[in-house]
């Protein structure tokens, strides 16, 4: 329902760039609600007996496989697109601007990009690796 690493180019895009924050506050808070809906519309379908991982509670058909696995591409090809922001983010925060040397930089732009996006895919393997993600694609 969320979309966050969509917020920057939305912003960037937007004709009132003021407005941006009430936008998305109002955004957030309808997907808030709605996700709120979901939940408790599920919960009284089908009570306390569901998992509250969904792919928990598919059989184990041909379908309920291709699903699983599907979700599982979907978090391998989603990733990159979500750590754009991230990295865009972190990059104007630390990394040299072309023309401007401050005083503590001790590597080249080039080096200074490379780490920060190394480091954030480490990050990104150590959150893979946690056990409730391996629960979620539960293969």
């Amino acid at each position: 329902f969320c979309v966050h690493w969509q917020i920057l180019p939305i912003a960037r895009s937007m004709v009132q760039r003021d407005d941006a924050h009430l936008c998305f506050t109002q955004a957030t808070t309808l997907c808030v609600l709605a996700n709120a809906a979901f939940g408790i519309l599920g919960y009284s379908f089908f009570g306390s007996e569901t998992s509250s991982l969904i792919l928990n509670n598919l059989g184990g058909t041909t379908i309920d496989t291709f699903v699983r696995y599907s979700l599982v591409v979907d978090m391998i090809v989603s990733a990159p697109i979500m750590l754009n922001a991230l990295r865009e983010i972190i990059e104007k925060k630390i990394v040299t601007r072309r023309g401007v040397k401050p005083r503590l930089a001790l590597f080249p732009r080039w080096v200074q990009q490379t780490v920060i996006r190394t480091v954030l895919v480490m990050m990104s393997v150590g959150v893979a690796r946690l056990s409730s993600v391996g629960e979620i694609a539960n293969l």
